[in-house]
């Protein structure tokens, strides 16, 4: 197979540039929510943003490059999913953010942003951590309890209808408490010009 595409240097996917079936896979990969065009202009950012040539990204170097980032309130929750991926993982985990995306697929990324501890579950704890960084210190303790207890009880209310309930949000539960709400995470996939 030839290069699709390519601008020298070495690099992983066996060559300087990705061939038409390494693509191919990757758009099967990104459950066709980009395009050829699309997993090129990614490859290419890609490599701007991988500064060390090692075929993976390191959170320090995307919080230094990507201006966007590094003034998000949320960017170090941001960085830590992007540590250490390779351009597969890259690929996987901005798929959910194209506009082709489902939105079962936009919740389960919303979710994991949610679930600070990792244990498939939304607690209180897990919402002020993420409130408190999205609020960078500009809310007292009590305010932050406050909006913490406000979100759960109504997205525990949306979920059980008054049934005796768990202090926490399973996938399903969070979905559900979603299921009126807009989701827009599209990002804008610059082309190769």
């Amino acid at each position: 197979m030839g290069q699709v595409w390519s601008d020298g240097a070495g690099y992983p996917f066996g060559g300087p540039g990705l061939t038409l079936s390494e693509v191919e896979d990757l758009v099967t990969l990104s459950k066709n929510c980009f395009t050829q065009e699309n997993i090129e202009s990614l490859y290419k950012r890609f490599r701007t943003l991988d500064r060390g040539k090692r075929g993976y990204l390191v959170s320090a170097e995307l919080l230094s490059t990507i201006p966007e980032l590094s003034i998000n309130p949320l960017n170090t929750r941001i960085a830590y999913f992007c540590d250490g991926i390779n351009f597969k993982e890259f690929v996987r985990i901005l798929a959910p953010y194209s506009r082709n995306a489902s939105r079962e697929d936009k919740l389960k990324v919303l979710f994991s942003v949610w679930d600070v501890n990792g244990d498939g579950r939304v607690c209180k704890e897990d919402v002020e951590l993420v409130i408190r960084q999205a609020a960078g210190g500009h809310l007292l303790d009590d305010q932050v309890a406050s909006v913490v207890d406000k979100l759960m009880n109504e997205c525990l209310s949306r979920t059980h209808k008054g049934v005796s309930r768990e202090e926490s949000l399973s996938l399903e539960d969070f979905c559900m408490a979603m299921n009126d709400v807009n989701i827009d995470l599209d990002v804008e996939i610059p082309s190769l010009v």
